[in-house]
């Protein structure tokens, strides 16, 4: 029996990733909420709910089934993926802690790209899936993001709330990419982790329109 050879608390964490994926993409609300700026409220609602799950997540690496688990679900694995980039920056926010899981969140979200593909992710999912390309400073995680924009388009039934989407994220993929291809990283992380800026820096930081990077 599928489960079976799974603790008790494992499986409540399982439960309880569910019930947040299912949250995190509420159809009945508008995506773009999570997009829009600080809300301490909301922040602290997320800690107090999900904290334990997301330090779960977090030690995934040490739970060798557990992690079978998620990673043979391609539902429960891109929860756990979100839970890894968006959770930090909303418990850590304004703080350096917030970006310490984009490496394992990526590295987790190629071999998620590789097992399963896209095509079955609806258009908000693969937005998020494709935001934890953005938040590396790397442009190669960018190029591939640009990519798999184009890809995903493909495969969409055509409609303008999907087309609104899409654009969006081929923008700011493009938008985050020409900042990582100038600098190398995010100059307004540099604020956040406390690192001296260069007046280039100082620069973009004055003229940018993007709160975020």
């Amino acid at each position: 029996m599928k489960n079976s050879s799974l603790s008790i608390e494992i499986k409540n964490y399982l439960k309880e990733l569910k019930e947040f994926g299912e949250y995190w993409f509420n159809q009945k609300k508008n995506i773009y909420r999570w997009f829009k700026g600080p809300n301490k409220k909301c922040d602290r609602f997320l800690e107090e709910k999900y904290g334990k799950l997301y330090e779960f997540i977090v030690n995934l690496h040490s739970n060798t089934k557990a992690m079978r688990e998620i990673k043979n679900d391609k539902i429960l694995f891109l929860y756990a993926i979100i839970t890894l980039d968006q959770l930090s920056r909303h418990f850590y926010r304004n703080d350096c802690r917030a970006f310490e899981q984009d490496g394992k969140a990526y590295m987790l979200s190629k071999q998620y790209i590789k097992r399963y593909g896209f095509d079955h992710l609806s258009v908000d999912e693969f937005i998020f899936l494709m935001v934890v390309f953005q938040h590396q400073e790397d442009v190669k995680a960018h190029q591939k993001a640009l990519e798999y924009n184009l890809k995903k388009v493909e495969s969409l039934e055509i409609n303008k709330k999907n087309n609104d989407k899409m654009i969006d994220s081929y923008k700011y993929t493009l938008e985050h990419q020409k900042v990582i291809e100038k600098f190398g990283y995010y100059p307004k992380r540099k604020i956040i982790c406390g690192e001296k800026l260069t007046k280039e820096d100082k620069e973009y930081i004055k003229s940018s329109a993007y709160t975020f990077f």
